[in-house]
């Protein structure tokens, strides 16, 4: 039998154990629900000047797309082909990868393409501040040369330092898909992209 010294310190250490585990459990129970954060969000940037999105008067391509030979390809190039992004692609431009097989688009496409590349209304401002993530390569032939084009979808812009319109975004989008039908991931882009414009 325990001396009676040994079985107070048991009985006291079973009830503050089971002081503090019904403390801790009612705790749990009725903990206050915590606070609500509430974050005001800065305005848009262009809120208080919306005309800093619109082009300059005067703009034209010629005055702005600097890169030598590249202006003269997106409007007459000798050939077209275009690019879906692809992680384990082998064909790199930049750092971004592709898939090797391009394709060629239809009569029609391409001069929808070149419709849209030549427009002025294709673009707007360039300054987005967002990581680009390539989606397709547009490769430009032109006098025995190419010329690279990439398109990110997700911020509209493109290397050629040019970001795409809505509309522009809308055109490439059509353009880009027609002759690529069977890329999923960039037909569910387009689909969101029209659900959301």
């Amino acid at each position: 039998m325990l001396p009676p010294v040994r079985i107070a310190f048991f009985v006291s250490g079973l009830l503050l154990g089971g002081g503090i585990g019904a403390f801790a459990t009612l705790r749990a129970i009725h903990r206050p629900a915590p606070p609500v954060h509430r974050v005001d969000l800065g305005k848009a940037p262009y809120a208080s000047r919306p005309e800093d999105l619109l082009f300059p008067p005067g703009f034209t391509l010629e005055g702005n797309i600097r890169v030598p030979g590249l202006l003269e390809a997106m409007l007459a190039p000798d050939g077209i082909q275009i690019f879906p992004a692809d992680e384990t692609g082998t064909l790199v431009s930049g750092r971004w990868k592709f898939s090797p097989e391009g394709r060629k688009p239809d009569e029609d496409t391409r001069q929808r393409l070149l419709h849209a590349l030549g427009s002025p209304s294709s673009y707007e401002v360039p300054g987005k501040a967002c990581s680009f993530n390539a989606d397709i390569l547009l490769r430009l032939e032109k006098d025995g040369g190419t010329h690279d084009i990439v398109f990110c979808f997700g911020c509209r812009q493109t290397t050629a330092g040019l970001d795409m319109s809505v509309q522009g975004t809308r055109t490439f989008y059509k353009c880009f898909c027609d002759t690529l039908p069977n890329d999923a991931r960039l037909h569910r882009k387009r689909a969101d992209f029209e659900a959301a414009n």
